[in-house]
């Protein structure tokens, strides 16, 4: 005879979170956090004597100017009520990424 780990969560708990449905994370409270979170990791305050110093891999400045419009049009449609998909979220992290592994290319981050 086998006996199981004790399990952390008690039955009573259990019960409760499968009767509980789950929801679906909001994408627009989704989309707020990941243009937080970007503009948290990426140095949108450099002059551009600081962007501009040194040697490139791409055009810094280009990339800060564009990631900036992208979030800021981003910001828009959630003030007017536009909801995001998924693809429009998993599109923005990733150009977000991108972005942000060329600034560190550049030695910006």
């Amino acid at each position: 005879m086998t006996t199981q780990p004790p399990s952390i969560i008690s039955s009573d708990q259990q019960a409760a979170a499968s009767a509980e449905p789950r929801q679906k994370p909001r994408s627009d409270l989704a989309m707020r956090q990941l243009i937080e979170q970007v503009r948290q990791q990426v140095p949108f305050g450099l002059s551009e004597a600081e962007i501009c110093s040194g040697g490139c891999q791409g055009c810094s400045k280009k990339l800060l100017d564009y990631l900036d419009r992208e979030l800021e049009d981003w910001s828009l449609k959630l003030d007017q009520g536009e909801m995001p998909n998924f693809a429009d979220l998993n599109s923005l992290a990733s150009r977000s990424k991108k972005i942000y592994a060329a600034l560190a290319r550049s030695h910006l981050v």
